[in-house]
Formats: structure tokens, C-alpha cells, sequence
């Protein structure tokens, strides 16, 4: 998102505010995945907070921001939080999970939530494969991410096998 959205955005917000608006699930969430996209996830916690209706896509905008800003762990936290909420997670929400997985080296708790996906009755997607392969491949389990892209019910896609090679180049595994 540009400058001239988050602009746009912060005015949107600023406006609501000012008229009273209450902060319903659909408005609340564009201004979590804003705030959240943007980097800014203090400003992203503090509307989330205000949001009278937390649904899936809220919780799983903060999930997302949180993993791909860097702060892995609070991803996590956020995403037990949601499962205490009784919140079904989705598609999205496991990819963030598995990314916040990815970035921190967690790698037990990926492989438990990679399972927990089937059990909410989901199905593994190329993104869910290729974060495992990428996690795997950056803790430099490359057999591990090789067995995982044999298992991959699609075939790997050129980010999939990119991660690999990448993981094989880093780790000297010619």
C-alpha cells in the first residue's frame, strides 16, 4: 500500500472517529489490514480493540501484519487468542501462522499447525507447502522440505522450488 493510501486511509479513519461511526466488522477490518499492511501495528491493535465484531478476516488481518512485520511470536499469541474467541480460522489465517512459523525458526510449531489445517477441515494449499518448505529450508532441514514437496498434492510452483534451492545454496547442499 502507498503513502497515498495510507493517507487516504488515516482520513477514513479520522473521519469515523470524528462522526461517531462505530467501528463495524467490515469498516474495522480494512482499517486493521491498513494499519497492519503499513507497518503501523499499534494503530492496527488499538482499532481491533475498538471493534465491536471480531470475525475471522480481522483476527487474521492482525495475524498477517504482525508475521510480516517481524514479530512472529505475537502472531501466535494472536492467533490462540482467536481460538479462545471460538473464532474458525481460515486459509489466509494458517498462512500467516505458517509464515510467522517461517521467520522465527519455529519450527514444531509449524508442523503442528501444518496438521492442525486438515483438522478445521481445510485443505493444504501451495502457500501453506511452500511456507513449510521455507521454514524448513531456513532451519536447514532440507529433507524435511524435500519430503514435503514430494507430498505436495499440487505440484510445486517456481516460489516452491525457489525457496528450496535457495535453502540448498544457503546450506551448501549442492
Amino acid at each position: 500500500m502507498g503513502s497515498l493510501g495510507l493517507v487516504v486511509g488515516k482520513s477514513i479513519h479520522g473521519y469515523t472517529v470524528k462522526h461517531g461511526w462505530e467501528l463495524n466488522g467490515q469498516l474495522g477490518t480494512v482499517l486493521v489490514d491498513m494499519y497492519a499492511k503499513c507497518g503501523f501495528l499499534k494503530n492496527a491493535c488499538r482499532v481491533f480493540e475498538m471493534m465491536q465484531e471480531k470475525n475471522v478476516m480481522s483476527w487474521t488481518a492482525l495475524i498477517c501484519g504482525s508475521s510480516q512485520h517481524g514479530y512472529g511470536r505475537e502472531a501466535l499469541s494472536l492467533f490462540q487468542m482467536m481460538q479462545k474467541a471460538g473464532v474458525r480460522p481460515n486459509e489466509m489465517t494458517f498462512t500467516g501462522i505458517l509464515s510467522a512459523c517461517a521467520h522465527t525458526g519455529l519450527v514444531e510449531e509449524g508442523r503442528k499447525f501444518f496438521n492442525m489445517i486438515e483438522e478445521y477441515g481445510l485443505e493444504p494449499r501451495i502457500q501453506h507447502y511452500g511456507c513449510m518448505v521455507d521454514m524448513f529450508g531456513k532451519a536447514g532441514q532440507l529433507e524435511d522440505a524435500y519430503e514435503i514437496m514430494k507430498k505436495m498434492r499440487v505440484e510445486p510452483n517456481v516460489v516452491v522450488w525457489s525457496s528450496f534451492l535457495s535453502a540448498c545454496k544457503e546450506h551448501k547442499a549442492v
